[in-house]
């Protein structure tokens, strides 16, 4: 009974040895002819589905310069495109940009304002003023983005069915919203002698 016992054991213990280097094996890329390992080839990385109605990158830009605009197009660091825009306004040199989210849900509009010398040294009185200002201005919102020192004011809309007409009018939204809110975004206001809102010029 011992020795049945003892050859289940031995048999059980050279399978579980024998499984992994199997395994290994199985694993293991195939030798060529040449006697080198190839590696398999690696799988293509999968498309982002665009949704119903959304528009592509490349409608954008048409788009954009159906509108009257003069789109520079740019690569971004994760491997898309946003459009840079440059035009006048009510006195305003507006610059801003166009883009479309990863999963093509959203087209965002982004604006550099202020650059902060020294934002160790901002106002905190005057950051819950540009906290109130985006509570205010919703959807779009202040941003501080540390690796350019500079304020940014944001928007997003919704990707689906957008035509020239909507999205004149969401640039117009947003434009207006940069110019209204000068005196809470302007450095001598976010600084730290400064109350929170600018002196006008």
């Amino acid at each position: 009974m011992f020795r049945n016992v003892r050859k289940s054991h031995l048999l059980a213990a050279a399978i579980s040895l024998a499984m992994p280097l199997s395994m290994v094996m199985a694993d293991a890329p195939a030798p060529s002819q040449n006697g080198t390992a190839q590696n398999p080839p690696a799988a293509a990385a999968p498309q982002t589905p665009v949704p119903p109605g959304a528009l592509k990158h490349e409608q954008v830009r048409v788009l954009l310069e159906n509108m009257g605009y003069q789109p520079k197009v740019y690569d971004n660091n994760v491997g898309t495109q946003f459009y840079a825009l440059q035009f006048d306004r009510n006195g305003w040199k507006m610059s801003l940009t166009v883009s479309i989210s990863e999963d093509y849900s959203y087209l965002w509009i982004s604006a550099p304002l202020t650059a902060v010398s020294d934002p160790a040294k901002a106002s905190p009185q005057a950051l819950l003023k540009l906290l109130e200002q985006s509570y205010l201005n919703g959807p779009a919102y202040f941003s501080f983005r540390p690796n350019q020192n500079r304020i940014y004011l944001g928007m997003a809309i919704l990707n689906k069915d957008v035509t020239a007409i909507t999205l004149r009018a969401r640039i117009e939204d947003f434009c207006a919203i940069v110019q209204q809110t000068e005196s809470y975004w302007k450095e001598q206001a976010v600084m730290p002698n400064g109350n929170g809102v600018a002196q006008a010029k």
